[in-house]
């Protein structure tokens, strides 16, 4: 927050054009200066309008607060009141203060001694402790399973977008610099690589638009031993990225001519007079600036370094210096330094270094505050003078270097330090008085210094010299602090936090403070899941299972279960969600018959209504626990489902549905109302069913307001139902919507899938293959950078169609991959078979069809189609369309050459099928259907009729804007009138098909053999149509 305060500020300060001038006697000054603060509010209040909504200005001043202090007009200008809440001003917690969990008045050292007091029961629970289970995790903070790292996803874009808000790539780029990343937690490094790796350019054909506006130095000590692995993995994580140009630069010792330069000027002599003493030192510090200035001081103070008021000049005795040894680090002569400064002055940095290389004045304010650590601002005063410490601002006091906290830290003995550590932290703790609610026990820098502080203090100690109350306390700050890390999805920072909140709970701690020890446990199953350590949830969920006292108590660390288990047997987490529902009351077969989704069918018709809008909004809410366990135990697996059991999936979304109308209404209903909406079009068959009931849940939407959820429901629908009713090019400005929404909400599961329906909706509505190309590529990487491999796979493949028909004008789609083991189709098919991921397998067989039908190559396309067919019923319907529509005339182009009765059946089935969905959408799908039948009837010799549907396909395509199949049909009806010897004819449409081509950005499909002898361009060849987008000729 004060980091960003500084940033933002001096932002202010640049835009604004502020200058230091006297404005009280320059008028005219203050008129401009006036003028230029407008303009800045203006610039921008009208891109942070285009880049953050209201609900994310108000989450990001939660966090920063001054960013309303420092941008009064600009948070006026695009906050409503009504939005003016912050994320961390809520009150829902228990009223019980940390005072009344400490010592009653009594601040004295006998803390130390306070050993084994029994609480009563009216003090057990302690701060910031909701011992309520919390069942509705809709906020984004119930740390579920299915929601853990949202809330540091939305951090994270929300940072982004507030940088591009403030920045522009041709005059304004961002410059961050970060010292001492080696001390940079896991948290940090993740934000940092967010704001390095993460471009968010979707949909930016401009590639101005589209270039980073950040530049970032990071500086770190070369020796690999002083920093942890996670900067380890961050620098290769960065280095390894083709988009992000990095430099090294290794900053060695300075040269000896520097060194020489640097004490000359010290000691006010010529360079000549001080070169042999500049060498030494020079070879005894290895030219480091800091060892150099901490060595000479030696010098002085040791009286070998002297100054002489008869020659008025400093002297040495060269021998001397020689025979001086100095320790690679200086931390002999540190110590040495350290020795003589006066005891509460040392005792001071100790105080200090117990907080690392800096600490805010309000901190050591507060433990000035105490008789034992009086006089500790002053004493610093002194340390200032002597140059080992410096005030940074106002508000900060900074060691001069992390070397000489490292010596003041080390000096004492371990258990001296953790001394230290413990007083330090009770004063703190003692501190948080008047923090009432977890909340704004969070919301508060010192809850996370206290807790750091009696961690330090306890590690690997015995806690029971505290008083158990106290111990509670600590207990239930680390399972706060376990939760926000769990927030963030720092796993690391969570299971820390846990070890040391169960190791203050202590073997008692189930029976003493039951609620604290369950949600420990259960942070730990949900950290331990997200660090993918399996073995380590089923430890903590054996512990939960053996010391819950009721089943309720249960049932988060069986879904946190389920989840874990799922990434390695779907069936197997199925089967033990429905043993969870049924202990909630809610039984399923474990094979659905036609008789069971009958029965469920008809159970939901009971509750149809002249007017179910008016019904979802008007019923009550779902207050049953167990029902609306059951509802998200529900919403949960029914991925699974649609991967596993169709059958299944109808009778959970029914029932879904059921509980909702019965008892009460939920956000998660809506993904009932989907499900079911899904279940009545992909098994029935029933479109304007189904569609209605995908509205009904965008109502309960709408009447909950519930924004983690929204996006997902959208997409599904948008994803699964929409292009049934509405025109597919519709969907593609909705996907880039939904993108924004899913990440704005830390959704980024979603916000791929949401890209990965951009992409292929794109390419099946016409766009321009150049923008489809520019997007695999940068979703490839995000999908890379996020560890999503199966979108990545997903996404790689449908770029190399893509590719293909550009005439491989763009990037590898296969280098964004680092293993090197996935080079092209037959590498990624063979890893698909091996893995046995049979969506992948599908999207592999249907982007082949594509490539080998454009290029006519029909047989192969024939055998892509058959494997698509056989692999499974389940398919995107996006999917499932194109691929029905290029069997049909891959098929009808081999009857005619083979003469096989089973390719007309095949052409006639998918005939068939665009009959039927033209009936619910003609837009989408009359094209396609008038282009089928023409090649129906050029197989049956009915030419004339095949003739008429030619040209209807054309047209029909021209007015529904898709322009790759205004040119299919041009090149396949040249093609009928080449055979039946109109050549004429066929040129003027081979033309056509290819100008429709070039604008599609097919380039690769122009150097087919059809095309060789096409060397006009016509823009209106055939009488009544047209390949342009001339004006007025889209429909309304």
């Amino acid at each position: 927050s004060s980091g960003l305060e500084a940033y933002l500020r001096t932002i202010a300060k640049l835009k604004s054009n502020i200058e230091d001038v006297n404005l009280e006697n320059n008028p005219v000054a203050y008129d401009e200066r006036q003028e230029n603060q407008e303009e800045y509010v203006n610039v921008i209040v009208s891109s942070i309008l285009r880049h953050l909504s209201p609900a994310g200005i108000v989450f990001l001043s939660g966090l920063i607060p001054s960013l309303k202090a420092l941008f009064p007009e600009v948070f006026r200008s695009v906050v409503m009141d009504d939005d003016s809440v912050s994320d961390c001003d809520g009150n829902n917690g228990t009223t019980d203060g940390v005072e009344e969990n400490c010592d009653n008045g009594n601040e004295s050292d006998r803390d130390d001694s306070s050993v084994g007091n029994e609480p009563n029961e009216n003090e057990e629970r302690m701060v910031g402790d909701d011992s309520s289970t919390n069942y509705d995790d809709d906020n984004g903070n119930g740390n579920d399973c299915m929601g853990a790292g949202a809330y540091r996803n939305k951090l994270h874009y929300l940072f982004r977008q507030l940088l591009k808000a403030i920045s522009e790539p041709s005059h304004s780029p961002i410059f961050f610099y970060v010292d001492d990343l080696q001390w940079a937690d896991s948290a940090s490094l993740t934000l940092l690589s967010s704001l390095v790796l993460e471009s968010d350019h979707f949909n930016n054909a401009d590639e101005e638009e589209a270039r980073q506006c950040l530049f970032l130095v990071g500086s770190y000590r070369s020796n690999k031993e002083d920093y942890p692995e996670i900067l380890n993995q961050f620098i290769s994580e960065i280095d390894s990225v083709p988009s992000v140009r990095v430099t090294n630069i290794s900053l060695g010792g300075i040269a000896k001519s520097g060194t020489n330069s640097m004490i000359s000027d010290a000691l006010r002599l010529p360079i000549r007079l001080i070169r042999n003493f500049s060498d030494v030192v020079h070879k005894k510090s290895a030219g480091n600036p800091l060892f150099v200035k901490i060595f000479m001081t030696s010098l002085v103070e040791d009286h070998y370094l002297t100054y002489s008021l008869e020659e008025q000049r400093w002297k040495w005795d060269i021998d001397n210096v020689r025979d001086i040894s100095i320790n690679e680090n200086v931390a002999a002569i540190l110590r040495n330094k350290l020795l003589r400064l006066p005891i509460k002055v040392f005792e001071a940095l100790q105080v200090m270094s117990c907080f690392g290389v800096k600490v805010d004045q309000d901190v050591l304010s507060i433990l000035s505050g105490s008789d034992q650590f009086d006089n500790l601002i002053s004493s610093l005063g002194y340390a200032i003078q002597e140059g080992m410490i410096e005030k940074r601002n106002e508000t900060t006091y900074g060691f001069a270097h992390d070397t000489i906290q490292q010596a003041v830290y080390e000096y004492l003995p371990e258990a001296c330090m953790k001394e230290f550590h413990f007083k330090i932290g009770m004063q703190l703790v003692r501190a948080l008085r008047g923090f009432v609610t977890p909340e704004s026990l969070l919301c508060n820098s010192i809850t996370f210094l206290a807790i750091d502080q009696m961690n330090r203090a306890c590690d690997g100690t015995d806690p029971n010299r505290l008083d158990t109350r106290i111990k509670n306390t600590l207990a239930s700050l680390n399972l706060k602090a376990a939760e926000r890390a769990i927030d963030l999805a720092d796993a690391s920072s969570a299971l820390s936090h846990v070890r040391y909140g169960l190791q203050f709970a202590g073997d008692t701690g189930w029976s003493l403070c039951y609620e604290i020890c369950l949600r420990l446990h259960e942070a730990a199953c949900l950290a331990n899941y997200l660090n993918s350590s399996p073995d380590e949830v089923l430890k903590h969920f054996e512990e939960i299972i053996n010391h819950a006292r009721t089943f309720e108590d249960k049932i988060k660390a069986n879904c946190i279960m389920i989840k874990s288990s799922a990434s390695g047997n779907i069936q197997g987490a199925i089967n033990s969600a429905f043993i969870i529902l049924n202990q909630l009351g809610e039984s399923f077969p474990s094979v659905a018959t036609p008789e069971d989704i009958q029965n469920a069918i008809a159970s939901i018709k009971e509750f149809h209504c002249d007017d179910p809008k008016e019904k979802i909004m008007n019923a009550p809410e779902l207050t049953d626990t167990k029902k609306l366990w059951s509802l998200k135990l529900m919403d949960h697996i029914a991925p699974y489902l649609h991967m596993m059991s169709s059958n299944l999936l109808i009778l959970i979304s029914a029932r879904m549905l059921k509980i909702s109308f019965q008892h009460g209404f939920a956000p998660e209903s809506a993904s009932g109302f989907f499900c079911y909406s899904y279940s009545l079009i992909s098994t029935f068959n029933d479109i304007e069913e189904g569609y209605r009931w995908a509205k009904l849940a965008l109502v309960v939407l709408e009447r909950f307001n519930a924004p983690s959820l929204s996006p997902k429901v959208k997409i599904c629908i948008t994803m699964f139902v929409s292009i049934w009713k509405e025109p597919v090019q519709s969907s593609v400005v909705n996907f880039l919507r939904l993108h924004q929404e899913a990440l704005l909400v830390g959704d980024i599961d979603f916000a791929a899938v949401s890209s990965k329906g951009y992409i292929h909706h794109g390419f099946i509505s016409g766009s321009s293959l150049a923008t489809i190309e520019r997007e695999c590529a940068a979703i490839s990487l995000e999908m890379m950078q996020s560890n999503q491999m199966h979108g990545l796979f997903w996404c790689m493949n449908h770029h190399a169609m893509i590719m293909a028909l550009n005439g491989k004008q763009g990037r590898d789609p296969f280098a964004v991959y680092k293993n090197g083991s996935i080079n092209n189709y037959h590498d990624a098919l063979a890893y698909a078979e091996t893995t046995g991921r049979r969506r992948l397998m599908r999207a592999i067989y249907s982007n082949r069809l594509v490539e080998a039908f454009f290029f006519g190559r029909y047989s192969e396309a024939m055998d892509m189609a058959e494997k698509y067919r056989n692999e499974s019923e389940i398919s995107m319907p996006i999917e499932h369309v194109l691929n029905s529509f290029l069997e049909g005339l891959t098929a009808f182009h081999l009857a005619r050459s083979e003469s096989c009765s089973r390719w007309m059946e095949l052409g006639e089935n998918s005939i068939h099928s665009f009959r039927s969905w033209a009936v619910h959408s003609a837009w989408n799908f009359d094209n396609k259907l008038f282009l089928l039948e023409a090649e129906s009837y050029f197989c049956h010799g009915q030419y004339d009729k095949a003739e008429e549907k030619y040209q209807s396909a054309i047209e029909s395509s021209r007015l529904h804007r898709f322009v790759h199949e205004e040119g299919l049909a041009c090149e396949l009806f040249g093609s009928f009138c080449k055979t039946r010897g109109k050549l004429s004819k066929h040129i003027e449409l081979m033309a056509r098909a290819r100008d429709c081509y070039k604008k599609w950005e097919a380039y690769g499909l122009l150097e087919k053999d059809c095309f060789k002898n096409c060397d006009t361009s016509c823009d209106s060849i055939i009488p009544g149509l047209s390949i342009g987008n001339e004006k007025g000729d889209s429909p309304p």
